[in-house]
């Protein structure tokens, strides 16, 4: 009997580990970068919501103190100075006479009541309605 030997012909369809491992750096390169600012996405909209919530918060105050400076209540300005904890929030108004019936009215929004963190500040002048 003959002996015949059969060559066979190798190929390519398969990877080798090389080339995975090489493929895989590459991807870690790319993908790395994107996690990072994932995350730091991620922190930003927490940090615009405290904002944003704080400041609904000092703008819904603004508007109730220019409904008292308009309206027919007969609360005194002495009455602007107060604090209250809202929504989670410390708020703190206070005022100063301007000239003539001009108010200038502040609230500022603090994180709690040890008033470390200044969330929110709005200030406006409004024209005060004295009877």
């Amino acid at each position: 009997m003959k002996k015949t030997l059969v060559l066979f012909t190798q190929e390519e369809s398969g990877r080798t580990l090389i080339e995975i491992i090489a493929s895989i750096v590459l991807l870690s390169i790319i993908a790395i970068p994107f996690a990072g600012m994932f995350v730091q996405s991620s922190k930003s909209i927490n940090v615009s919501d405290e904002i944003i919530d704080a400041t609904y918060v000092a703008q819904t105050e603004m508007e109730w103190l220019y409904h008292v400076s308009s309206s027919e209540s007969g609360e005194e300005k002495g009455d602007l100075r107060y604090t209250k904890e809202e929504n989670d929030f410390y708020i703190e108004t206070d005022y100063k006479d301007l000239e003539d019936n001009l108010v200038q009215v502040i609230v500022k929004v603090y994180e709690d009541s040890s008033k470390n963190k200044l969330e929110a500040q709005m200030e406006s002048i409004y024209l005060w309605r004295e009877d």
